[in-house]
């Protein structure tokens, strides 16, 4: 396991190494000021919990780099290389249609195209359902936009099924010059003038493996003015879908490259192997920046927590000595009380400074040397002017010592009382948007009633 994390941590180290000693020293010496506000014990911790993080980001980054590059390889090969792009496989049965994004061209004229590649056909199977009111139903969805199949003026609509029947519906025109097997009206009708009426007939079949049943729909159509001609683009579609549909007997679908003299291309791909690469090097971005963003606001946490816990060490600090207890038994007292309290919680970095300055005491380091490393331990001043204090009253005796420290509680509550009126005053403000937007959705709810009701009038 040892030997798989070294190998693992080598590329950090050789980054390490490589990267420019300016860069370096900006990046060790701004994680030593997040780090060194969370209650780090040495300075020795400190330069190897700093080279753990750099070390372990630099990891998670450059193996991320190398499989994201595995992967878009992966990607580029199985697309351009290992698989034919004009093949395609077309859905089982009762899984619905695909659209085939197709560009042509001819002549320097490009169209774009969707072609649409229908469903597998089914095998011979037993028919189990009755035919019923399946025609009924269907007229209804065969006259389209018309008002009925007695005054056809456009398009009819040639489904190829109908919602809760098995049947595959197919079509045929009386006179595909009338209408066409697609249910677009045809050539001649677009010569018809507005007063001409033509009456034809569509035979409809629903098909079920071997069996199938068929009707005759009787259609009138009344003319309308329109330009039968077709662009080479539009022969070139029709040639598409009447090739769609002589073969969709087969699973797979080969895309021509030339038809009717139209070049036939594929369309770009949404998303290139680039844009994939790209992506992934994005994300990663993203985790290292998080990374270094939970450990300022874990820094930011700490300090907060410090200033929080400041006025209860000044007042157990003025109670104990008031007491008559000396500054180091004031010192130990906490230091044990705040040890049986925290055994099965989160530690508080100010109380485990305490407990080092008490250890220190301990090994026989002087007082006023433990108070001035003590207050050296935080960023907040006002750490750094208690140690002051606290000095002063180890040298000046017990009576002035109680009024001094006395004095600094009074001064720890006030402000204590102006940090929590300023959070009370933040958290106000972040409220004032929410508030806003509640205010917003109760007028929506109030004015939608009434303005439909005017409407209404």
């Amino acid at each position: 396991m040892k030997k798989i994390k070294k190998l693992l941590y080598r590329p950090a180290e050789i980054v390490l190494k490589v990267i420019p000693l300016s860069w370096k020293s900006y990046c060790v010496h701004r994680v030593k000021q997040l780090l060194k506000g969370q209650g780090n014990t040495s300075e020795q911790e400190l330069e190897r919990q700093t080279e753990d993080f750099l070390r372990k980001e630099i990891t998670i980054t450059f193996w991320g780099v190398v499989v994201l590059m595995v992967l878009c390889t992966i990607i580029f090969f199985s697309r351009y290389f290992l698989s034919d792009d004009r093949i395609y496989e077309r859905n089982s049965f009762g899984y619905g249609e695909k659209e085939i994004p197709l560009v042509l061209e001819r002549d320097g004229k490009i169209k774009e195209y969707s072609l649409k590649l229908e469903e597998q056909r089914l095998s011979a199977e037993e028919l189990n359902e009755l035919y019923s009111d399946f025609f009924e139903k269907l007229e209804s969805n065969l006259r389209g936009r018309n008002a009925s199949l007695k005054e056809v003026t456009t398009s009819l609509q040639f489904d190829e099924s109908l919602e809760g029947y098995p049947f595959e519906i197919t079509y045929e025109p009386e006179n595909s010059d009338y209408i066409q097997w697609d249910g677009q009206l045809g050539t001649a009708w677009g010569h018809m003038s507005s007063e001409e009426v033509i009456d034809t007939e569509i035979l409809v079949t629903a098909e079920h493996g071997a069996y199938s049943r068929s009707r005759i729909y009787e259609i009138r159509l009344k003319g309308k003015k329109k330009d039968g001609r077709k662009t080479a683009f539009q022969k070139a579609i029709d040639a598409l879908q009447d090739k769609e549909e002589r073969t969709r007997d087969n699973k797979s679908f080969r895309l021509p490259t030339i038809c009717n003299e139209v070049n036939i291309q594929m369309a770009e791909k949404k998303t290139s192997v680039l844009g994939y690469f790209l992506l992934g090097m994005f994300l990663l971005l993203l985790f290292s920046v998080h990374k270094f963003l939970e450990l300022r606001e874990e820094e930011k946490r700490c300090r907060k927590e410090v200033l929080q816990d400041f006025p209860v060490i000044v007042h157990l600090l003025t109670l104990y000595m008031g007491a008559g207890l000396s500054f180091a038994s004031s010192v130990r007292r906490i230091s044990e009380d705040y040890q049986k309290r925290q055994r099965n919680k989160k530690r508080k970095y100010a109380f485990e400074e305490i407990m080092r300055m008490d250890q220190l005491m301990r090994m026989g380091v002087s007082q006023k040397e433990a108070c001035v490393f003590w207050g050296k331990q935080f960023q907040e001043t006002i750490y750094q002017k208690l140690s002051l204090t606290l000095i002063q009253t180890i040298s000046k005796g017990t009576r002035e010592a109680r009024t001094l420290m006395e004095n600094t509680e009074k001064n720890a509550f006030l402000q204590r009382v102006d940090r929590v009126r300023k959070e009370g005053e933040e958290a106000a403000t972040k409220l004032l948007f929410p508030m806003i937007v509640l205010l917003c959705l109760v007028m929506v709810l109030i004015m939608y009633p009434a303005l439909m009701r005017f409407q209404g009038f």
